[in-house]
């Protein structure tokens, strides 16, 4: 859901963007989904003077800011943090439910009987090594 602070991508789009750039999200919870996270990013564009287009709020920082639009993508940023922790607290619930009307969660089993033969004779040169994994 990109609830990880440490965000790879992001990370390397931000770690790239220069001085005027532009960022495009299609909106903030795609962006990110911390506030945190979210006021560094405005922080960032606000040093390098970026200009954050999110959905239909467009923020230029190379002008000056109206204190209220900033503020707004803020409190779009609370509700995105919001609903990603209200996300979290249904799918936990759900789990809970599930296992308590003892519904077997996860990937079904597999039998031996259900593996392909060829798959087993596959494996078995694998394992003596006269199979590499790309073969």
């Amino acid at each position: 859901m990109g609830a990880k602070y440490n965000r790879k991508e992001l990370n390397k789009v931000l770690s790239h963007i220069k001085t005027g750039d532009t960022l495009i999200s299609l909106e903030v919870s795609r962006l990110t989904r911390s506030l945190k996270q979210l006021c560094d990013v405005i922080e960032l564009a606000k040093e390098r003077q970026l200009k954050l287009v999110i959905g239909t709020l467009i923020i230029d920082y190379t002008d000056q800011i109206d204190p209220m639009t900033e503020a707004m993508l803020q409190i779009i940023g609370v509700f995105a943090e919001l609903e990603r922790k209200m996300t979290i607290k249904w799918i936990h619930s759900g789990l809970a439910n599930a296992r308590a009307k003892g519904i077997r969660l996860g990937r079904p089993g597999l039998a031996a009987k259900d593996i392909p033969k060829k798959a087993l004779e596959k494996f078995a040169l694998y394992k003596s090594r006269e199979l590499s994994k790309t073969d």
